[in-house]
């Protein structure tokens, strides 16, 4: 198991990387066989489909950071449960490309099994 203060550093580096849409950090923590999905209602259309191996979980997370600025958007509190990270993150959400959409915040599970370079 992965010590707590690793994984809420982990997540903070995360989303930071998020919020300056940094695609290499990002990236940098994704392992070769992982499986990508946002979690959300069909309204969402394909962004809630799941995708498979890096070159395609790259694809889908430039499309996220062309299409949803994030950057005013917060951890408002991050709740570890052995190797599971959840977190509560708010704040205004600016979306480029979709129609009809207001943002009221995200929240979601992270799953690590390692850091960049491991």
């Amino acid at each position: 198991m992965t010590d707590r203060n690793e994984l809420e550093s982990a997540v903070k580096m995360i989303y930071g990387a998020r919020n300056e849409n940094d695609l290499d950090a990002i990236m940098g923590w994704f392992d070769p066989s992982c499986r990508f999905r946002i979690v959300g209602s069909t309204w969402l259309g394909p962004m809630t489909e799941p995708v498979n191996g890096t070159d395609s979980i790259r694809s889908s997370i430039q499309a996220l950071l062309d299409n949803w600025d994030l950057s005013g958007v917060s951890i408002v509190s991050l709740h570890v449960d052995g190797d599971t990270v959840c977190v509560h993150r708010a704040g205004p959400v600016a979306v480029h490309s979709v129609q009809h959409c207001e943002g009221y915040g995200t929240h979601g599970q992270v799953h690590l099994q390692g850091r960049p370079g491991d």
